[in-house]
């Protein structure tokens, strides 16, 4: 599998052949690069809109610099302001219902770390929301974009800063990530299909296809075969995809 757009393709004639209309989650770690993904590879091979709380946000606050910079009320506002957050977590909720009631394909981004315990044993989790989105007669999608550390996100987060991009607090994201991993895990089992990526390494090597999955059908693995894995990406790749056998 060489790349992330030829996967899409094969998922693509999959969803064709159930005459369904395509939702795409697309999911990964704070600083993993799925908006990156989104915009150089794969949103003019889709053709739809991303939904996307911190775009949702940029849309309503005042115009960035040439530099990206925002006025510093606005950047605060946009990175620590509670309910505002809550607001545009909201608004991606609203955006998503209304395209599920129209039946129109989408796509949106997440962490995917909300995992929270119930008293029944059970968790509630994003994964709830595939749910709905496939019992409203969607073939779902589920994308993640793995990354080999927390220290990882960390550090791509603090680079985003630098360049004036949104902050995340350090301890936000170490809670963050193993429960997106957790979550992750689960949601495979439920997605129609889905498609793991790696952006643990250089620029050259962003976004490897790691295991692509189609219904029941496992499409590819990087673990198969002879190959040797590389252990940046199995430290992650075992945790949300165990290989078996």
């Amino acid at each position: 599998m060489t790349s992330a757009i030829e996967a899409i393709r094969q998922v693509r004639q999959t969803q064709e052949k159930r005459k369904k209309p395509l939702a795409i989650v697309l999911a990964g770690h704070n600083g993993s690069g799925k908006s990156t993904l989104w915009r150089r590879s794969l949103a003019d091979e889709l053709q739809m809109p991303l939904v996307n709380a911190d775009r949702m946000m940029l849309s309503i606050l005042p115009e960035q610099a040439s530099d990206g910079a925002l006025p510093s009320w606005a950047a605060t506002l946009r990175d620590t302001d509670q309910s505002w957050m809550k607001v545009s977590q909201q608004g991606v909720q609203a955006f998503v219902g209304h395209a599920m009631n129209a039946k129109v394909p989408f796509a949106m981004e997440t962490v995917f770390s909300h995992w929270q315990a119930l008293g029944d044993g059970t968790f509630e989790s994003k994964i709830d929301q595939i749910r709905q989105m496939q019992t409203a007669g969607y073939f779902v999608l589920l994308i993640f974009v793995g990354l080999a550390s927390v220290e990882l996100s960390i550090g791509r987060v603090q680079t985003r800063v630098q360049e004036n991009g949104h902050a995340v607090p350090e301890n936000k994201l170490r809670e963050r990530f193993p429960r997106t991993q957790m979550a992750i895990a689960e949601a495979i089992k439920v997605a129609d299909a889905s498609l793991l990526a790696d952006n643990s390494r250089t620029s050259a090597q962003a976004f490897t296809v790691c295991r692509v999955q189609i219904e029941e059908r496992e499409i590819f693995d990087l673990r198969a075969g002879e190959r040797t894995t590389p252990s940046v990406i199995s430290r992650w790749l075992e945790i949300v995809s165990p290989r078996v056998g």
